[in-house]
């Protein structure tokens, strides 16, 4: 018998639950029907349950991810966005993963207008490699030049460009001709739940070794190797500053503003093999999931 001493819990347990896909990629529906909604709500004896909510303040993400197989034209991103809890609500969860969209059902309002839409739908969007900063919490309609696009990227009420690391490659350290875990840390100002969100930190495992992230180099940006509002500024600043990069590069050769839309055209081919997966997904405290 030993001294007497409070139940520990563990900061990560098992839970066996499931992963939805984005509605766009699950057409789900009873037989002989089109639509998964009767008419404008969701089927409740399709959709029973509501989705679980991360509270991701004060905790910790981290997946299993292997990227070997993505190529041009393949996006093999996880991100978290804001949504209902309650699936049989008439909004289209699982839709608003970008952070204008003008392709949804927002607030029961049917938004079409030739392919666009009529109204667009700000939401906050948190890429594990990448966020942006939140002006708005939640869902928010907006129009004309409010909606960031075109033009008036820059004038409206949504962070199109965000801010992010890129610290990855094919034979680089954190090599991505296999698999390796990334965790994103969401950490508070007062290391609790209560608190506010003050920077996220990323770090990496692959071969057993823990890998720190990156450190920013651009001059005029404050070295740092975690995302906050002070790095979110600088990063804005220094880009609105630049010049689009539409001249030739020293290494990489000329860069085409459409060279992205080309990428997905030239996605042909055996696309069978094309793939990204994303496996043993955790949520716990810091420290705990990796």
């Amino acid at each position: 018998m030993g001294p007497r001493s409070g139940q520990v819990h563990l900061g990560c347990a098992q839970v066996n639950s499931s992963i939805v896909l984005d509605s766009n990629y699950r057409w789900l529906h009873n037989v002989g029907e089109y639509d998964l909604r009767i008419p404008s709500e969701f089927d409740s004896t399709l959709y029973p349950n509501t989705y679980d909510v991360f509270k991701p303040l004060n905790q910790e993400l981290t997946f299993d991810v292997d990227v070997s197989r993505v190529s041009c034209g393949i996006n093999g991103t996880l991100y978290l966005s804001e949504m209902i809890q309650i699936e049989a609500q008439n909004f289209v969860n699982g839709v608003v993963r970008t952070p204008l969209t003008r392709t949804i059902d927002l607030s029961s309002l049917i938004s079409r207008q030739s392919w666009d839409g009529l109204n667009g739908a700000c939401c906050n969007e948190m890429d594990t490699l990448g966020s942006q900063h939140c002006c708005i919490t939640g869902p928010y309609t907006c129009s004309g030049s409010l909606c960031s696009s075109g033009d008036e990227r820059y004038d409206g009420v949504c962070d199109e460009d965000g801010c992010d690391f890129n610290y990855y490659g094919p034979g680089k350290k954190i090599d991505t001709t296999h698999k390796f875990t990334v965790t994103a840390q969401f950490l508070s100002n007062n290391n609790c739940a209560s608190g506010a969100l003050s920077q996220v930190r990323r770090l990496y495992v692959q071969d057993g070794r823990v890998i720190q992230n990156s450190n920013t180099n651009i001059t005029g940006i404050a070295m740092t190797n975690h995302i906050s509002v002070a790095f979110c500024a600088a990063q804005m600043h220094f880009l609105r500053r630049a010049a689009f990069p539409t001249d030739p590069g020293v290494a990489r050769g000329t860069f085409s503003p459409f060279s992205h839309l080309r990428e997905r055209n030239d996605a042909g081919g055996d696309v069978s093999r094309r793939r990204g997966v994303i496996s043993n997904i955790r949520v716990g405290d810091i420290g705990s999931t990796y």
